[in-house]
């Protein structure tokens, strides 16, 4: 495919979201989903690639991301990936399909998420002890503030009392909170911005 193609020809929109597809790979390294679920009769054409699929409740199957299908940024299963993967359009995909943002200031923003990504990975994998290839980062973000992030439902309060955060916290949070901005607008809306948002306003409480 030629990626390079001047927009303003019929249906170069459309070209530019896929290659923009091919070349992220943030809905394939864990920052959007934990697992992506696959049909029985998709489950010999991936494990032929190399990645392991296994069995939910109900009859499901699943693999876990990041995959060993993701080598940097491009997916090894991408032509012959799995319908719900297929089915999926970031929100930074169709806003250049429809033109309103132009490729190149996509992949801007494409290298903006990574590289916060990057040091939130490196930075958790710290903090959890676990190896950071491969590190399932969302995981992280949902578990690791997991006390703090639960709230009443009554009045919003706290569900238990925090512990007193430290600067290295702060730093953490406030920079998964920056991340999660860009998360939020051009990928995929998620609840986590709101409550590491509300961890970031309670700063001034500790």
């Amino acid at each position: 495919m030629d990626s390079s193609a001047k927009i303003g020809n019929d249906g170069d929109t459309a070209l530019a979201a896929s290659a923009l597809c091919q070349n992220c790979g943030v809905c394939c390294d864990g920052s959007l989903f934990t697992a992506v679920t696959v049909f029985s009769h998709e489950i010999k054409k991936i494990e032929k690639a190399g990645v392991d699929v296994y069995a939910r409740s109900r009859g499901s199957f699943q693999f876990d991301q990041p995959g060993s299908c993701l080598a940097g940024s491009s997916c090894s299963l991408y032509g012959d990936r799995p319908e719900k993967c297929r089915a999926f359009f970031c929100i930074l995909q169709r806003q250049v399909m429809n033109g309103s943002v132009a490729p190149g200031e996509a992949n801007k923003i494409v290298t903006a998420v990574k590289s916060r990504a990057a040091w939130l990975c490196k930075r958790a994998s710290q903090m959890s002890k676990k190896e950071e290839k491969n590190f399932k980062l969302r995981e992280f973000l949902v578990n690791y503030y997991k006390p703090d992030l639960e709230r009443n439902s009554k009045g919003g309060s706290l569900s238990r009392p925090r512990a007193k955060l430290s600067a290295a916290d702060r730093e953490f949070i406030a920079r998964a909170f920056e991340y999660l901005k860009l998360i939020d607008r051009y990928f995929l809306e998620t609840s986590l911005l709101e409550k590491y948002g509300a961890l970031v306003q309670n700063f001034g409480d500790d």
